[in-house]
C-alpha cells in the first residue's frame, strides 16, 4: 500500500509534511479517547500507527524492524527489573510503581552507557 503510492507520486515531499500528519493524528486520538467509543477510538488508532509507519519508511526504516527491537529492549529492561528484585528476595508485586521506574531507568543508563562505550 504506502510503498505503491509512494512509486506513483502520492508521497510527502518533504518530512515535516509527514511529521505534520503524525501531529494531527495525536490530538485525534485524544478526542477519541474521550469519547469512549471503542470503534473510534481503534479508528484513531490506526490512523497514528499508520502515519507513524509512513514516516518510519520516509526515513528510510522498517517500522516492523524497528517495533521488534523496541519489543525487544522492553523485555531485556522488564527482565532486568524482575532479576534485579530476585536478588533482592522480592516479587514485583512488592513494589510500587515509582521504584520499579527507578530500576528501569538505572538499567536504561547502564545499556547506554555499555553501548557508548562501544563505539
Amino acid at each position: 500500500g504506502q510503498k505503491k503510492a509512494a512509486r506513483v507520486g502520492f508521497d510527502w515531499e518533504a518530512i515535516r509534511d509527514v511529521m505534520a500528519t503524525v501531529e494531527e493524528e495525536r490530538p485525534e486520538g485524544k478526542a477519541a479517547m474521550k469519547s469512549r467509543r471503542t470503534r473510534r477510538v481503534k479508528e484513531e488508532l490506526g490512523d497514528l500507527l499508520f502515519a507513524v509507519v509512513n514516516l518510519s519508511r520516509f526515513l528510510g526504516h522498517n517500522a516492523e524492524e524497528a517495533l521488534d527491537e523496541t519489543i525487544a529492549k522492553f523485555i531485556r529492561r522488564f527482565q532486568g527489573i524482575e532479576k534485579h528484585l530476585h536478588s533482592e528476595g522480592r516479587k514485583m508485586t512488592d513494589s510500587k510503581l515509582e521504584e520499579l521506574d527507578g530500576i528501569w531507568d538505572r538499567i536504561k543508563r547502564n545499556e547506554r552507557r555499555t553501548s557508548n562505550a562501544e563505539r
